[in-house]
């Protein structure tokens, strides 16, 4: 299917707020079909121009959305204008070590394990113990998982416990909701910024919990099933010898 319509022909875009900034661009009546990359980033620098980068985020990000409606719809099929991204600026990158700083615990160890591993923060807080390939992780994340302390009631690598449920320990489940709020930013475009900023993760200082947890060999067969409960400061690793 070939798109025949321009993009002031994208649904809503012509009136919606966020997109007026684009009426005064020559792309304004370009056959979306038509559009490449290359001139959403010589549009996004005409738009930056004119309005700053602030007016241009909020528009660039408007018009992919409503282009994506009518991706889904049919009406479009140009994929370059679904797969635009924004320019990462120093801001960005500046904002997204903030949040990564503003975490501890259980969460900062499961952002850090998904940016060193190069997966989305949903399939590290999905993680479970008996799924985890350990010779397929990088060294780095073999550390964190060693200083992760395990509970008995949950199977997955990152928890925390309920305060309103008598400490009770659930999945991290809802932190990736929070955590997008948090950084302002969507989990691509952040592990983004991280990249470029080049942290290394090699020297992070990653403290376990003070709660209950439990070490179950993986390896050694004759103590399989015995659980050994650790309190206190004490560490857990599931780790074979």
């Amino acid at each position: 299917m070939k798109t025949n319509i321009s993009l002031s022909q994208i649904t809503n875009v012509a009136s919606v707020p966020e997109c007026r900034p684009l009426k005064e661009t020559r792309f304004w009546r370009t056959n979306v079909g038509l559009i490449s990359s290359h001139m959403l980033q010589v549009l996004q620098a005409e738009l930056e121009e004119h309005h700053g980068h602030t007016v241009a985020d909020a528009c660039m990000n408007s018009l992919v959305e409503h282009a994506l409606y009518d991706y889904l719809s049919g009406r479009i099929d140009n994929e370059s204008l679904l797969m635009y991204q924004l320019p990462i600026r120093a801001s960005d990158i500046a904002a997204a070590i903030k949040s990564l700083n503003q975490l501890a615990g259980m969460e900062k160890l499961a952002v850090m394990f998904s940016l060193v591993e190069g997966i989305t923060l949903t399939d590290s807080v999905r993680l479970a113990w008996d799924e985890i390939d350990y010779k397929a992780l990088q060294p780095v994340s073999v550390s964190m998982l060693r200083s992760t302390p395990v509970h008995m009631d949950v199977p997955y690598v990152f928890w925390r416990l309920e305060p309103d449920h008598d400490d009770h320990p659930i999945p991290l489940f809802g932190f990736v909701r929070h955590f997008t709020e948090l950084s302002g930013m969507t989990w691509k475009r952040f592990a983004k910024c991280i990249s470029i900023a080049e942290i290394d993760f090699t020297n992070s200082v990653v403290k376990g919990t003070n709660h209950m947890c439990i070490f179950r060999p993986l390896v050694n067969t004759q103590a399989k099933n015995e659980e050994r409960q650790c309190l206190g400061k004490q560490r857990c690793s599931r780790f074979p010898d």
